[in-house]
């Protein structure tokens, strides 16, 4: 990121909340996009979004009817969990930090308002949880090695 060899490095218009600021909109140049630059972070995102686009007349974005496509993206490369699926293209796992626990209790002390969540990719993105990584074998794991590289996909969840 923020190398232009590889960054598009959008800028965002003035923005008022933050005193006419102008953002950075970092986007990959290359195969995978920003999946290719990104942090590998793994976030379906949160389903009070998904649910109000749907409620502002998007059709067929409301957290429930778009999570059927996240899960079909995916391969899990943990224990299968209810949320998850194995075999989609997007490979994602459990990220390697140290000591995640005692980070998880740091943040439970901010008090009620960070719950910790143990799933994957949570619904409800405000709290506490371990985050998933697009990786697999301890390397990125981009849009382009997906859906590009890995050759024929393994089936339907």
């Amino acid at each position: 990121m923020h190398n232009p060899a590889t960054d598009w490095m959008f800028a965002t218009e003035p923005d008022p909340s933050i005193n006419g600021r102008v953002g950075m909109w970092n986007a990959g140049r290359g195969l995978g996009g920003g999946s290719a630059i990104n942090g590998m972070v793994y976030i379906r995102g949160d389903r009070h979004d998904y649910d109000d686009w749907a409620a502002a007349g998007c059709t067929g974005w409301s957290w429930d009817e778009v999570l059927p496509y996240f899960k079909r993206s995916e391969d899990w490369q943990g224990r299968r969990r209810r949320r998850t699926a194995r075999a989609g293209r997007c490979r994602s796992r459990r990220c390697h930090q140290a000591r995640p626990d005692r980070r998880l209790r740091a943040g439970l002390r901010r008090g009620p308002a960070c719950a910790r969540s143990t799933t994957i990719a949570p619904a409800d993105v405000d709290g506490v949880f371990v985050n998933y990584a697009t990786q697999r074998n301890g390397e990125r794991w981009s849009a382009a090695r997906g859906y590009l590289e890995a050759g024929p996909c393994r089936g339907r969840t």
